[in-house]
């Protein structure tokens, strides 16, 4: 094997594992959003009890905490509607409603090097990016492939 396919196999292989060691909780995203790693935010609202049972699944966060912050959400994409299609199987509802979690998880990364939403041609051709906002998105957008799962 020539020195330069060994350099790519061992690059590849230390990449799979950087992937893989990622904390689930990315730290720009627990800087920017406490809530993810700590459940006191949900004693605002939510009895003791209830915040218990939600131990260990903090991104799955209440909509009434992400439009604190994201007020426009609603120009973007309508929360707390009860779907009336047909539920799509690999994707989160809560009582049948769409949440924020539905399209977002966050326990993805904030930024990936590979863009995660439909670019123009102009974005595609000449953007010098080298890092994309994920927009903790559950799956890639491209393509409206996310939005088609329920459009």
């Amino acid at each position: 094997m020539s020195y330069i396919k060994k350099k790519v196999l061992m690059l590849s292989g230390i990449l799979i594992l950087i992937h893989f060691s990622v904390s689930a909780q990315d730290p720009a995203t627990v800087k920017i959003m406490p809530f993810v790693k700590s459940n006191e935010f949900c004693n605002q609202c939510h009895i003791a009890e209830e915040v218990s049972s939600y131990k260990g699944r903090t991104t799955e966060s209440c909509s009434i905490y992400c439009i604190s912050c994201h007020k426009d959400v609603g120009a973007h994409h309508k929360v707390d509607v009860i779907m009336t299609e047909k539920i799509p199987q690999d994707m989160k509802f809560r009582s049948n409603r769409i949440t924020c979690f539905t399209c977002h998880d966050l326990k993805k990364r904030r930024f990936d090097t590979t863009a995660w939403k439909s670019e123009s041609l102009f974005e595609s051709f000449f953007s010098q990016k080298s890092i994309y906002k994920t927009y903790y998105l559950t799956i890639k957008n491209n393509d409206g492939k996310l939005c088609k799962k329920c459009h």
